[in-house]
């Protein structure tokens, strides 16, 4: 004759099954960030491979750049974007259209600009900036890249990272802690800061061509954005 389970057997096996859920959920979890993070690297290695492409057909200078309110709606930028800021917004076609950016031609692809772990940028498409020091503002809303020939120690210049930008907060140094993203796709030296929603950190390209995780603190104190020197504002 066949003996069931009893009452205490069954509630045994619950404790089990809720103990291993609760130990293999958070490593499942953890493995789809990582994931995740290795999918946004790989888009910004597709972005400066991209950028060099761009290069190539311009003399070895960098894409243009819009930024700051006065940077919507203007066309000649690496990315285009319809409103300031365009993180905010709640519609695609109100905020990054990349097809109209200048490096577009060279990924022929949206969705390389989007960072999987950005919920904004799923939204407002796109989570990349490019780095303010590599410009040279012409105007108030537009800055010009600059020629890479003239950069020393080009495996110290960080070209493009995951930019967040919190502003409705009084005080901004609270965005380095964010998870938020870009308003405009220009990482302004040394107002902007990095992203921590990757473990505590971002991916970044360089303009050697390497790309790679950083602790958005690591950024910082190495002086990525200004070439390694530590300087006050952009050289």
């Amino acid at each position: 004759m066949r003996r069931g389970f009893t009452l205490i057997e069954l509630l045994v096996v619950i404790a089990i099954i809720a103990i291993l859920a609760g130990i293999l959920f958070p490593v499942f979890a953890q493995a789809k960030e990582s994931a995740k993070k290795t999918a946004c690297l790989s888009n910004l290695k597709q972005i400066g491979t991209a950028t060099f492409l761009y290069m190539g057909d311009n003399d070895d200078v960098l894409p243009n750049a819009t930024f700051s309110p006065a940077g919507a709606q203007r066309e000649g930028g690496w990315m285009y974007y319809e409103t300031f800021p365009a993180s905010e917004a709640t519609r695609r076609e109100d905020g990054f259209d990349a097809k109209r950016g200048s490096l577009y031609p060279y990924v022929k692809s949206a969705e390389i600009f989007v960072c999987p772990t950005d919920g904004k940028a799923r939204i407002s498409g796109n989570s990349y900036a490019l780095n303010g020091c590599l410009t040279t503002p012409v105007e108030f809303g537009i800055a010009a890249g600059k020629s890479t020939t003239g950069l020393d120690e080009v495996t110290q210049w960080l070209m493009f990272g995951e930019e967040v930008w919190d502003d409705d907060q009084e005080d901004l140094s609270a965005s380095f802690l964010s998870q938020s993203s870009t308003p405009d796709g220009f990482l302004l030296y040394p107002v902007k800061y990095l992203s921590t929603r990757h473990g505590g950190g971002g991916n970044a390209t360089f303009v050697d061509g390497h790309a790679k995780w950083f602790r958005a603190e690591a950024i910082l104190t190495r002086h990525f954005l200004t070439g390694g020197e530590d300087l006050a504002g952009c050289p």
